[in-house]
């Protein structure tokens, strides 16, 4: 018989009523017609599954007063699969504990803010944004300290700053916007000319402006003991860094999208990115752009998401930190390769 008819046979057995009754009788919270999986992997065999939260021995299902899943029902063979806090929408915005990589989290001082703790290293050290962990500080105005505790989850997703905080800021990069030099004898150097110029009753004023470039958004908070666990959570143990290339696949796991694929759309980009501070541009060099095949990659929220390889064994590849629309409505993401997270934040995988 072929698998349509096959299907098609199961499913006049197994009709509605039916799995209702067989979920109140066997404490299931779901039951589905699938594969069956045999030590953990799939097969060509149709079963009926069964997803319960709880996996027990018969004796424990006695005492609890839960009939057994029998090994065959309507002549077809059962599978039994754990989905221990069962099926809820997909969201990262919840509270972890322990917590991982790709789920929310920001610094105290961003208050009305989200972001996404990107990856927990074997260290308990946290990679994320600048404008995720140390509140957006830059080389004009310096917003962050060592130490500056950060939650889990974040303000937006309802955080409790007396039970939700996670770890504390380590170290970052303070970013340069446009026009704002912060060299001393440069700016030396404009005080000296406008005096004159004031001297002389001209009206214009000499202006210090430079474009220094930046190459990471980044920061790196440490973990307190007994609160995490490595890696990105449902991703697998990420086994190093790798560069991005061009066409490569990668995939990220995020505060607002979750778990998303994509493709390397362009490398060796030179980027200004708005927003920081509120009314601050900062412009970087050298970084990628990430687009989904289809659908989004990444929204709002995402910033600090680690992208890793799509295949295993996982690598980690960029650190995402900004977005926008082109005019076709694709949405393009931007993100720091690994080799500039590691030469500026110290930050080293495995």
């Amino acid at each position: 018989m072929s698998m349509r008819k096959e299907l098609a046979k199961l499913r006049k057995i197994l009709d509605n009523k039916t799995k209702h009754d067989l979920m109140k009788k066997h404490n299931a919270h779901a039951i589905g017609i699938g594969y069956k999986y045999v030590n953990g992997k799939r097969t060509d065999q149709i079963a009926i599954v069964f997803f319960v939260h709880r996996k027990r021995p018969l004796k424990q299902l006695e005492k609890l007063k839960i009939e057994a899943i029998p090994e065959t029902l309507f002549g077809y063979p059962t599978d039994v699969r754990e989905i221990r806090e069962g099926f809820k929408i997909q969201s990262e915005r919840k509270k972890h504990r322990p917590f991982s990589g790709g789920v929310s989290g920001i610094s105290i001082k961003e208050k009305g803010a989200a972001g996404t703790l990107g990856i927990v290293s074997k260290k308990g050290e946290v990679l994320s944004c600048n404008h995720v962990l140390a509140n957006e500080s830059l080389t004009t105005n310096r917003t962050a300290e060592k130490g500056d505790p950060f939650l889990q989850p974040s303000w937006l997703d309802n955080a409790n700053p007396h039970t939700d905080i996670a770890g504390e800021l380590d170290r970052w990069v303070d970013l340069v916007p446009l026009g704002a030099g912060t060299c001393p004898i440069g700016r030396g150097i404009t005080k000296t000319l406008n005096f004159f110029a004031r001297l002389l009753r001209r009206k214009g004023r000499f202006i210090y402006y430079v474009e220094e470039d930046n190459y990471v958004d980044g920061a790196v908070g440490i973990a307190y003991e007994g609160l995490w666990e490595p890696w990105v959570m449902d991703m697998g143990e990420v086994k190093g860094m790798e560069d991005p290339e061009l066409g490569m696949l990668v995939t990220k796991r995020g505060r607002t999208t979750s778990i998303t694929e994509g493709r390397v759309v362009a490398t060796d980009v030179i980027v200004n990115v708005g927003g920081y501070q509120g009314i601050h541009t900062c412009r970087f060099v050298d970084q990628i752009a990430v687009e989904a095949d289809g659908g989004t990659f990444s929204l709002p929220g995402d910033s600090g998401s680690a992208i890793l390889t799509k295949t295993k064994p996982r690598y980690f590849v960029a650190l995402l930190f900004a977005g926008g629309k082109d005019s076709m409505g694709h949405q393009i993401t931007i993100a720091t390769p690994s080799k500039y997270v590691k030469e500026y934040l110290r930050y080293d995988l495995p």
